[in-house]
């Protein structure tokens, strides 16, 4: 963690009012004590108002706290609406954290503001989505991000089974569909698979690192509008294959 980083994660585990000891401050932190003393001194002297001392335990004064958040209607309509989206439409774990997220930033909004969301009249259907595509959609966002070879059977358009075995790229979702951009390594080339016409999908513990050609830039060449790849700089090529 960058010290920079760690110095405004104090400050922030400070701003809860309550007392905090060193030991526990620095436990959170998974940094020395030692260290803590310092960055907190640090802190001190460069006009951040925190209470204490070391063996006794450290506070963030009042003075020093954020005033409340303040949306305008439409951002708060924007907010609510963007959440209620994603728990209707996201994976099962995105979902619950988009609730518990929107939870957090009521709490600390004034009341004026709370009623203000509490009167959005825009809403998502939930419980659309199939569980098993739910937790499909969490598993392959891991491997987007982690790099991990997925495999599954894939029902194709000619009603076919095959067996898959892709690197996945990136998720899209659009509008009742959610399909995966994954580079193919049976065909060699990019493939888009609907998440609801896979069986047995599975994460693999096989890291790939993506070749030129292989790569979600690479993949976005193929498919954004010629238009924005010009603003982007990238030169335009053939739409990606469907399966």
């Amino acid at each position: 963690m960058r010290r920079a980083d760690r110095l405004f994660r104090i400050v922030q585990l400070l701003r809860s009012g309550r007392f905090a000891t060193g030991a526990q401050l620095a436990a959170k932190l998974e940094i020395s004590v030692r260290t803590l003393y310092r960055d907190i001194a640090d802190l001190q002297a460069s006009g951040v108002l925190i209470e204490g001392e070391p063996g006794l335990g450290y506070t963030l004064r009042r003075e020093m706290d954020l005033p409340p958040m303040q949306f305008t209607a439409e951002e708060t309509t924007a907010l609510v609406l963007g959440t209620r989206m994603v728990a209707a439409w996201g994976g099962a774990s995105m979902a619950s954290v988009a609730r518990d997220a929107l939870l957090k930033i009521e709490a600390v909004m004034p009341e004026r503001f709370r009623v203000e969301m509490d009167a959005v009249q825009m809403y998502a259907p939930d419980q659309v989505l199939p569980s098993q595509v739910r937790n499909d959609i969490d598993a392959l966002h891991t491997a987007c991000i982690k790099q991990c070879v997925t495999t599954f059977l894939y029902h194709r358009l000619d009603g076919a089974i095959a067996p898959r075995r892709v690197r996945p790229l990136a998720l899209a979702f659009w509008g009742g569909v959610w399909t995966l951009a994954a580079w193919d390594e049976h065909r060699q080339d990019f493939r888009n698979f609907r998440l609801d016409r896979m069986q047995y999908l599975q994460v693999t513990e096989d890291i790939f690192h993506p070749k030129r050609g292989q790569r979600l830039k690479d993949y976005l060449r193929q498919v954004v509008p010629a238009k924005e790849l010009r603003k982007l700089g990238l030169a335009s090529s053939e739409k990606i294959k469907k399966t």
